[in-house]
């Protein structure tokens, strides 16, 4: 559940970036060493002194980027460095690698995601475990439509336009959601990029889990047929989804 706990470190992260971040807690992934953290950021209160401040390397590419795309960095960044220590690892950067996704310390996997001031943090202390998570903003009018065309195929839309369990604008946020959570759990597998084709929803999602199956071989070890239960929950005015696969 994601209304857990906060996290104890001592100064909390609040204070050290003067109401940058906030609400910094912990949340129950449902995996077995899986561990998540979630908090707010407000882009108003960016300095950026601040990545000084919380001891987070700034890339140079970044340093000319609008104050949304710092500020973003920023939060997930900080966010993950303070879930390593939770976790027992030293403080320690976590640069963009060859492919742009985060660059984790030997021993862990993680994933981060953030949308509209509300961040997320998944890890999980092995090496060689694929991790995904993703937030959205549940979307609202064209942007709905939007993902219906982009994100859904002929089947998944039937089955979203059949269905009464949930108002189409959420569904559609989720399983959009459920697909980047898909391609960030496989990419370091995978290698490359494969879009939203290359997976689908083939029923209603349960009150915790939406599985999707691949449609196409994607890997020797990710045939087509492959299915991923990935857990999800509906937060205030976001979507949530994750998978760790060890």
């Amino acid at each position: 559940m994601l209304r857990s706990g906060p996290v104890m470190t001592g100064l909390s992260l609040e204070d050290q970036s003067n109401g940058f971040l906030s609400q910094v807690r912990q949340f129950e992934t449902g995996v077995p060493n899986g561990f998540g953290l979630i908090c707010r950021y407000d882009q108003g209160a960016f300095n950026p002194d601040l990545f000084t401040t919380l001891d987070v390397l700034r890339p140079e590419q970044l340093r000319t980027a609008i104050a949304k795309r710092q500020s973003e960095y920023l939060a997930g960044r900080s966010l993950a460095q303070t879930g390593l220590r939770q976790l027992g690892y030293p403080q320690t950067d976590i640069p963009k690698g060859a492919k742009g996704a985060p660059k984790w310390p030997e021993g862990v996997s993680g994933s981060i995601s953030h949308s509209k001031g509300t961040c997320i943090c998944l890890l999980y202390p092995s090496s060689q475990a694929l991790v995904g998570v993703d937030i959205e903003t549940i979307a609202k009018d064209r942007a709905v439509t939007a993902i219906l065309r982009m994100a859904f195929n002929s089947q998944e839309r039937d089955l979203a336009e059949a269905q009464t369990t949930y108002d189409i604008a959420t569904l559609a946020t989720l399983l959009f959601s459920a697909k980047e959570t898909l391609y960030k759990l496989l990419f370091p597998l995978v290698g490359k990029y494969f879009g939203f084709p290359c997976a689908e929803m083939r029923d209603l999602p349960n009150s915790s889990v939406l599985r999707l199956h691949l449609t196409r071989e994607l890997h020797p070890k990710l045939p087509e047929g492959a299915f991923f239960d990935l857990k999800y929950e509906i937060y205030d005015d976001h979507t949530v989804t994750w998978a760790i696969a060890p």
